[in-house]
């Protein structure tokens, strides 16, 4: 066989071994998530020869880019990965020739960066995938990827146009944020507020402690302006309120009452409840049932309406002393205690709740949950003057959400839609 003829069959063999290459990466196109970092990474097929690849974080309220890689071939036929340098030149390039590949698996090598040098992929099966990242410094990174519908990457609401109220327990204050930005937006009342929610007619009502303990019926305007709501009966010190869904406002008493005034007039209707110890917060399940937090009596307190004595709901011993809590769309309770595990988890059992895990740790004082309009729970903390966000899906905290000094001892967060100017 001719020298010529020799060339012309390697060269041959060559150009089939990387069209065959290219061939096996094609099932790699699609949307596939990491359960243990929470991010997603997607390649989509944008020219006969290229292959592109995004990671995102799914932590935000949005899709959050992460980082993003390329794959093509050359005109020679050889296969390149492209993703950006490790620091401290994040913003560079740095390209992985594929040095190795089977059916399902494929493997890029560039003994010139430290760390990654190579990166394997082996998809197991048509749903799973592993990634592999190796170097001269620094132990493997391994993880494993689940096929997703790209649904999962749908913008989720988002908190744009909506501002958050902040009650100041310590400050006498109810401050305005923005809640997509954190802006400032300024002071809606100045006065003694235990405590804060917002009411079916669009006004805020809040406890009022002070010379005279009542019931605050605030306007809606950045102006504020309260009036008292309350009436036909004598406050002590409201701790903590709430609507029910019946239309009525219930409030508990520091010295263990629940009261229902009516929700339209705030005329006095009726105790529902007495004997509690340190009632902290007030939720309502799906099912239409009242729960109060007891931080005195270390437990959740099902009340029910017709005034028959209450029952605590949470496993003795479950919790220190619980401080606020308010149920998920799963259907979750979700408690706060000054615990060591700061937000707790109850899954309901029968009649009872059962524990269910930690959700987040690290508050100095945790009170005011809220689930916003995003779909995460919100929390003050009472003791550091800030408010910390959470990823319900996956039990993260996200951090600090809100931290300002006018913040001063933050005990309840509501959020409304912003006024069109």
């Amino acid at each position: 066989m001719s020298k010529l003829l020799t060339f012309w069959l390697c060269l041959a063999a060559a150009s089939a071994s990387t069209q065959n290459a290219w061939q096996t990466l094609q099932p790699l196109t699609g949307t596939w998530k990491d359960l243990r970092h929470h991010t997603v990474e997607q390649w989509v097929r944008t020219a006969p020869d290229t292959l592109q690849g995004t990671i995102y974080a799914l932590t935000q309220e949005e899709p959050l880019v992460r980082e993003r890689m390329v794959l093509f071939r050359r005109p020679d036929g050889r296969i390149v990965y492209r993703a950006a340098a490790s620091k401290p030149h994040a913003d560079a390039l740095v390209d992985f020739p594929l040095v190795f590949f089977s059916a399902s698996s494929w493997t890029f090598e560039n003994g010139e960066n430290d760390f990654p040098s190579a990166i394997e992929y082996w998809l197991l099966d048509s749903t799973t995938l592993r990634v592999t990242m190796s170097g001269l410094e620094g132990e493997p990174i391994e993880k494993t990827l689940s096929r997703v519908s790209e649904e999962i990457l749908r913008l989720r609401p988002s908190l744009r146009g909506y501002e958050v109220l902040v009650c100041n327990r310590k400050g006498a204050a109810i401050e305005r944020f923005d809640a997509y930005t954190g802006e400032y937006l300024g002071r809606l009342y100045a006065g003694a507020v235990h405590h804060l929610c917002a009411g079916p007619d669009g006004y805020l009502y809040a406890a009022a402690r002070g010379t005279a303990p009542s019931v605050l019926r605030i306007a809606p305007a950045s102006s504020g302006g309260a009036q008292p709501f309350s009436s036909g009966y004598s406050l002590q010190a409201p701790a903590c309120l709430a609507f029910g869904p019946d239309g009525h406002l219930y409030v508990a008493e520091k010295t263990g009452e629940v009261l229902c005034f009516e929700g339209a007039s705030g005329r006095f209707v009726r105790q529902v409840a007495e004997g509690l110890a340190d009632p902290m917060a007030l939720a309502w399940d799906e099912r239409g049932q009242l729960y109060v937090a007891c931080a005195g009596g270390r437990g959740v307190w099902q009340v029910p309406l017709d005034g028959s004595p209450g029952r605590c709901v949470t496993p003795e011993r479950g919790l220190r002393a619980p401080t606020s809590l308010c149920f998920t769309r799963s259907g979750e309770m979700v408690v706060a205690d000054a615990d060591d595990i700061s937000i707790k988890r109850f899954r309901r059992a029968g009649d009872t709740w059962a524990y269910a895990g930690p959700l987040a740790t690290g508050f100095g004082w945790a009170e005011g949950l809220a689930i916003g309009p995003d779909g995460f729970l919100y929390g003050c903390d009472t003791r550091m003057n800030l408010a910390k966000k959470i990823d319900l899906t996956v039990g993260d905290d996200l951090g600090v959400y809100l931290s300002s000094n006018v913040l001063n001892g933050p005990v309840a967060l509501v959020f409304r839609e912003r006024e069109e100017k």
